[in-house]
């Protein structure tokens, strides 16, 4: 890592300020052989650089912004920017990304209630793990729905219940969370 930031010419707290101003620097290859380094790997996205290469024809204008992870990621997130999907949920699908979130709730209250009570030294990666998926869920309603979807899930009793309820047929199709009125 420390030889793409010198590559940049910045420090990892000067990418940081750049990236939040939407003042990117641009990585080009040149740069790499410079200080005898490699490129980075690609984890998603070569679609874009593919529909570049056929729609424009000057190599310099080749780039695309890009997210840079100075730490690893979790098998959950790298599988999820490999996949290179983005999930759009209309509001006849909210049932089913409550259920999906109930889901890994049940994950996260077995992992704190183990029966024999020893803690495995990776449960705390796995509940944030799990923890960032269901964000990734929340994430996934309309922005007009997430602040009722907060509420729901910081009522246990109601979201058990809702949860319940997509058992019904139909209505986990049918709901929608930004009709509850919590």
């Amino acid at each position: 890592m420390d030889d793409f930031f010198h590559a940049l010419g910045v420090t990892k707290e000067e990418l940081m300020e750049k990236s939040n101003k939407s003042n990117w620097p641009r990585v080009i290859k040149g740069a790499w052989r410079k200080y005898d380094s490699n490129a980075l790997v690609l984890q998603g996205g070569q679609h874009r650089f593919a529909a570049l290469k056929r729609c424009i024809t000057d190599p310099d204008q080749h780039w695309w912004p890009a997210k840079v992870y100075v730490e690893p990621l979790s098998l959950n997130a790298l599988d999820r920017i490999r996949a290179n999907v983005k999930e759009v949920h209309t509001s006849l699908c909210d049932g089913e990304c409550i259920v999906h979130m109930a889901t890994y709730q049940s994950k996260i209250e077995e992992i704190m209630n183990k029966v024999d009570g020893v803690s495995k030294e990776n449960d705390d990666q796995n509940v944030q793990d799990i923890h960032d998926s269901m964000q990734w869920k929340v994430n996934e309603f309309e922005k007009s729905s997430i602040l009722r979807v907060k509420q729901l899930w910081d009522r246990p009793k109601l979201r058990k219940a809702v949860t319940a309820a997509c058992d019904i047929p139909g209505l986990r199709q049918a709901l929608s969370v930004a009709s509850l009125d919590a």
